[in-house]
């Protein structure tokens, strides 16, 4: 049964990084959250299982969430600067670049 849920904590835009490796290729895919203890339980309460303990990296604090399929989706609180940190990109989240971004937000709902 699928699993839906909103949490407070996640953090968008999304970021992408590319690392050589001298292994076989792989990919991973996290999502970004700024509290990620808040986060945790939040997901526990509806029903999500973790897979791995909270562990520290130089990037940021990080764990794993059970995907139904019998995957793993990342989740980590970065340590790093972040694009919501630009002023720009903190206003366009928000909201705050005089309604540009709510009403293309409606437009595209209404399409679909």
């Amino acid at each position: 049964m699928p699993v839906r849920c909103s949490v407070a904590h996640i953090r968008t835009p999304a970021e992408i990084a590319v690392h050589p490796t001298d292994g076989a290729p792989e990919h991973q895919l996290y999502l970004m959250c700024e509290d990620i203890e808040a986060t945790i339980t939040e997901l526990r309460a509806k029903g999500i299982t973790f897979t791995q303990a909270v562990r520290d990296e130089n990037w940021g604090r990080v764990t794993a969430i059970a995907l139904p399929g019998g995957g793993e989706l990342g989740l980590y609180q970065p340590r790093h600067p972040t694009a919501l940190e630009l002023p720009s990109a903190a206003k366009a989240v928000r909201g705050k670049t005089g309604g540009k971004t709510g009403a293309r937000k409606r437009k595209v709902a209404r399409k679909s």
